[in-house]
């Protein structure tokens, strides 16, 4: 009696499924250093006696989805929790797939293998699942993914085929047909009782079979094995894990996420005055297959108008589930100095799963705009009224040259007692950086870096001294802050001058100057007088000639030989002469003689040892009104030790204290030095950047105007310091209608 063709069929194809659970590894790869690395930890984490946490049958102990596939590229990331990287022969190829890339084995030497590890230890159970496309299904053996001596995924005669191999040695398979060109999402597991098959989620082929797999210790290998049989095709998204999955987890692995639908249900608003705040609301649909997993997304802003500030400008949403919306609302604002016009930003939607890593879903992409209407008849322009710092004026050949009313060499020349000793004046400031200083008790320790990067790379007269024509100091901005006025200290407003310092390329430093003058006066009408002349200079043409010699002549009022005690005082601001990279910040009077500049204690800043402390707490809670309502002056002293600051860096961005309000503790935060150049205002440390000639300053958004949210309370803040100076003047100029 002979045996039928089906009987001899499998009677073939078993013995190339023990042969293809053997034992050879003539294919090894190798860990790669990172890999061998994280082998040895894990080693090191079994001889401390740590143990591994068991699997979660819902999520993979290995997934190696190749978005990373690249030809230069030896590694293939994996996204499992384990991030055990697969090695890739350089023979794999890295081609478009059904999730982002697939990887191909067209050639005889290609093969993508998984270093041996204990995490893969199979003994209890198994899962393995991936997207394949064979190019053909008949012919000679394939092997899709193999490990020696314990399962293999092959096709062979028009079938995928899933083998296992039982500690007691006997074989058991699964098995469903194969279509060549197309892609199938092929699974299979074990519990220890049923071995299991699927087709695109769907369970195909179950087999009873009892008792624990093969324990080896042989790595994983995909699309080739150490006896010639090459899988023929693609291969995408390889998922493992060492426990049976679900039906439901199974069918889940199938998801091919879709864009999800964006509608916009406020979007382009009428055109409003600069600095004014819209809202935006964006819905976003999850329009994946009811099957799939919940899924997470990302909102970001992105605009080319660098006057825009929105908040929020990223979100990572929360898993979606399928059908599920969700509204992303954002605030804009623009910047106070912004010119009548439309400016556009995009509202771009990523799909967190699959966009940002592996490429899979272009990003959606919404247009919105913010219109800025042309400014009401009677206006205060912040450019040319409150903080000027365009180019016409700060690179005016005549009045920043040498000798010209806005040089730093005629602030010094009518600062010092005399003019034939402001170079040594100005030096001897300068030096002060170099050597240590005491303030209200406190030791500000020496920056010696002022001698390479300011003093060695100063021009000198023929006698030695500094050449204040040349000095490497640029002009960034001039500021009316008529809002400051105080009749009390006899000043009717402030002009503030900020330098920038350049090295001796003329490269500008991230160090800055910024001097303020009092403008003198002891009546409403002398104040009003320094009020007007700014205000004038709204109608002059701008940028002209006519322009800056208006400016001059205010500036000129303030900065003449004897009324060097218009000066308040100078601030610094500067990381180029720290070796640690952070700003620091000091403020300089003339000492009472009027002969030198020392250094003096910030008024709005205790010293970094009082942060987090219950003495600033203590500060905080005992003047929490006046902190609230900006009329707060920080002592000198408190609770008997000293208590304003020397200098302040900007290692610490933000003043905590225990148990205080939380909107005194911005409120006093905000103003300090470090607060309101760095962490409470979101400013790289300066408000009026350094600048390259011919290049105006940028300023700080807090400035030009921003949305944040406090660090700490998360309660959202709206800065722009300049629509505040403007509202306070238009309600001046500019009665209501």
């Amino acid at each position: 009696m002979h045996a039928s063709a089906a009987t001899w069929q499998r009677y073939a194809l078993g013995l190339l499924i023990a042969a293809a659970l053997g034992c050879s590894d003539a294919h090894e790869l190798g860990p790669s250093g990172v890999e061998a690395e994280r082998t040895a930890l894990t080693a090191d984490t079994a001889d401390a006696g740590m143990t591994i946490p068991p699997p979660d049958p819902t999520k993979p102990i290995g997934y190696w989805r190749f978005g990373d596939c690249e030809t230069d590229v030896s590694e293939l990331m994996d996204s499992s929790w384990q991030y055990h990287a697969a090695a890739r022969s350089e023979a794999v190829g890295c081609v478009e797939g059904q999730l982002g890339k697939a990887v191909s084995f067209d050639d005889e030497a290609a093969l993508v293998q998984v270093p041996t590890l204990p995490e893969y230890n199979t003994n209890a159970g198994l899962t393995l699942a991936a997207w394949v496309q064979p190019k053909a299904v008949h012919g000679p053996l394939q092997t899709v993914v193999r490990r020696h001596g314990a399962f293999a995924l092959m096709i062979h005669h028009g079938r995928f085929h899933f083998v296992i191999r039982l500690d007691s040695g006997r074989l058991a398979s699964v098995s469903v047909p194969a279509r060549a060109g197309v892609w199938t999402h092929v699974a299979a597991s074990y519990d220890g009782k049923h071995l299991r098959m699927y087709v695109n989620g769907e369970r195909a082929d179950r087999a009873r079979v009892r008792g624990e797999l093969a324990a080896v210790d042989t790595p994983i290998l995909m699309g080739n094995d150490a006896d010639g049989h090459r899988f023929v095709g693609l291969l995408d998204s390889v998922w493992l894990n060492t426990v049976a999955a679900s039906d439901e987890t199974i069918l889940r692995l199938t998801c091919l996420p879709v864009a999800p639908e964006i509608r916009v249900t406020s979007g382009e608003q009428p055109a409003v005055r600069a600095g004014s705040i819209v809202s935006y609301a964006i819905e976003l649909e999850n329009k994946n297959a009811a099957y799939c997993p919940a899924w997470n997304y990302q909102f970001h802003l992105y605009s080319d108008a660098t006057n825009l500030d929105s908040l929020p400008n990223q979100l990572y949403t929360a898993p979606i589930m399928s059908g599920e919306k969700i509204t992303y609302n954002v605030d804009m604002t623009s910047s106070a100095e912004s010119e009548p016009g439309r400016y556009e930003f995009q509202v771009v939607v990523y799909d967190d799963e699959a966009d940002v890593t592996f490429g899979v879903l272009r990003p959606r992409i919404t247009k919105l705009a913010y219109n800025v209407a042309e400014p009401p008849s009677c206006h205060v322009a912040p450019t040319r009224e409150l903080l000027i710092h365009d180019v016409s004026v700060v690179d005016d050949p005549v009045r920043t040259g040498p000798g010209g009313a806005w040089s730093f060499e005629h602030l010094m020349l009518e600062l010092a007692p005399t003019e034939q000793a402001a170079p040594a004046f100005t030096e001897a400031f300068f030096r002060t950086f170099h050597a240590p200083q005491e303030v209200n008790g406190f030791t500000l320790a020496a920056l010696p870096l002022v001698e390479a990067s300011v003093l060695a790379g100063w021009p000198r007269t023929a006698a030695g001294a500094l050449d204040l024509s040349r000095a490497p100091l640029r002009l960034l901005a001039l500021a009316n802050r008529v809002d400051l006025a105080d009749l009390t200290q006899h000043k009717g407003g402030e002009i503030h001058i900020v330098y920038g310092v350049v090295d001796a390329a003329g490269q500008p430093l991230s160090f800055t100057l910024n001097l303020q003058y009092a403008l003198p006066a002891q009546t409403d009408a002398e104040a009003r007088v320094w009020s007007d002349a700014f205000r004038a200079l709204h109608d002059l043409p701008f940028p002209s000639e006519t322009y800056n010699q208006a400016l001059e002549a205010i500036t000129e009022r303030v900065i003449r030989r004897g009324t060097a005690s218009n000066l308040i005082d100078i601030q610094t601001n500067e990381a180029a002469l720290s070796d640690d990279g952070y700003n620091r910040f000091r403020v300089y009077r003339l000492t009472s003689d009027a002969s030198a500049l020392e250094p003096v204690p910030l008024a709005a800043t205790p010293d970094l040892s009082l942060n987090l402390t219950p003495t600033l707490a203590r500060y905080i809670t005992e003047n929490q009104q006046a902190i609230l309502d900006g009329s707060a002056v920080f002592p000198a002293q408190f609770a008997g030790a000293p208590f304003q600051a020397g200098q302040v860096s900007s290692v610490v961005d933000m003043w905590e204290a225990p148990d205080i309000d939380l909107d005194a503790r911005y409120a006093f935060s905000a103003p300090t030095c470090n607060g309101c150049h760095f962490g409470e205002t979101r400013t790289r440390f300066h408000h009026v950047a350094p600048r390259e000639a011919g290049a105006p300053s940028k300023i700080s958004r807090y400035l030009s105007g921003e949305i944040i949210a406090d660090y700490i309370s998360g309660k959202q803040l709206r800065l722009r310091e300049l629509t505040r100076r403007q509202t306070l003047l238009e309600a001046r100029y500019c009665p209501a209608p």
